[in-house]
């Protein structure tokens, strides 16, 4: 990858950071540029968020972000060309916003990282494939936020896992399974409906409850109905996650190939057990931690039996939730992450 003439160490100061996200939806990256952007703020930076208004605006609310409207490509682009030389650093997440910053060059000449916030290769269509070469001239550094997306991704990146805020503990002792995830395909959430048919804990005095909205959700529900659960509940999107944790018991988590899993890691945060597939950056979460929480991928027995194994005894709820939430303090904080995203910004800023 090239580097851009203006990367060079400079000693740290407070900086203007843009981040820039182009998105329809409210999701993981969304909350990860409105978390890491407020944790800037607070140590003295200044921090533009670039993006969609009607999505971000309450997130940024109090937190001392300047949010700038943008909802296409080309508004993006233009508003990160009005910047000029506004700014110290300018950090893009997802392609479009790749691309925006790119074609913003003859503009904006200052350095620009990349977050790779999923497992994959660029070149999902005919635009982004012809636009991978000028994305790459383009980007300083490429930060891959866990180890399993940085072995995917087809490039060089240096690896800042993701970090989630510490928070208190709660005690698990909620008769509920919890699978807080969007409801689409590569998340699997049907292995969570067929687990806990096969754990036998539907009409034993314990719930599962499904937090979270997409295309699958009617689907879902069928397959709820034609299993005959009776103690299977839809929330739909919840953005009081941290209350509804205290009220659960175990926390499950289906995707085989999660780049990371911010909700996974904030369930760690507040001792939970967690059940995840054993795939896909897990294995570098709740795994490192405690691999019997991990079960083979569409493998509802295997599931439902760590399932019916937790939920038998609240004193193994409460160790292993230990033992996550132990990881999760030394290894996945969101002050360590802002850390050493301020020394990579203090690295590379003109």
């Amino acid at each position: 990858m090239a580097l851009v003439d203006e990367c060079h160490p400079l000693a740290t100061r407070a900086l203007t950071v843009a981040h820039v996200v182009r998105s329809s939806t409210f999701a993981g990256v969304e909350k990860y540029v409105i978390d890491v952007g407020s944790a800037l703020v607070a140590r003295g930076h200044r921090v533009i968020l670039v993006g969609n208004e009607q999505l971000l605006a309450d997130g940024v609310q109090g937190s001392g972000i300047e949010l700038r409207a943008a909802l296409s490509l080309q508004s993006v682009a233009r508003t990160i060309a009005r910047m000029r030389n506004d700014v110290d650093v300018i950090h893009v997440h997802m392609t479009e916003a790749e691309i925006a910053a790119a074609v913003s060059w003859p503009f904006v000449r200052v350095p620009v990282i990349a977050t790779r916030h999923f497992a994959q290769e660029r070149g999902s269509s005919a635009l982004v494939r012809a636009a991978g070469p000028l994305i790459a001239r383009r980007l300083c550094r490429q930060v891959s936020i866990s180890d399993f997306v940085a072995t995917r991704i087809g490039e060089r990146s240096m690896v800042i896992p993701n970090g989630v805020a510490n928070t208190a503990a709660v005690d698990a002792a909620g008769h509920v399974v919890l699978v807080a995830q969007r409801l689409e395909r590569e998340k699997c959430t049907a292995d969570a409906l067929h687990a806990w048919d096969a754990s036998g804990l539907d009409g034993s005095g314990w719930q599962m409850w499904l937090a979270g909205a997409g295309a699958q959700r009617d689907e879902l529900e069928e397959l709820t109905h034609s299993l005959g659960l009776g103690a299977v509940t839809f929330l739909g999107h919840r953005s009081d996650l941290p209350a509804l944790r205290r009220q659960v018991g175990v926390v499950l988590a289906t995707a085989p190939a999660e780049p990371f899993g911010l909700s996974v890691v904030e369930s760690m945060a507040t001792g939970l057990p967690v059940v995840a597939a054993d795939g896909g950056a897990h294995r570098e979460t709740v795994g490192a931690a405690d691999p019997s929480l991990l079960y083979e991928p569409g493998n509802a027995e295997a599931c439902g039996a760590i399932l019916r194994r937790l939920t038998a005894d609240a004193a193994l709820r409460q160790t292993v939730g230990g033992r996550l939430r132990s990881l999760q303090q030394e290894r996945f904080g969101l002050d360590e992450h802002v850390t050493r995203l301020e020394a990579l910004y203090a690295e590379v800023a003109r």
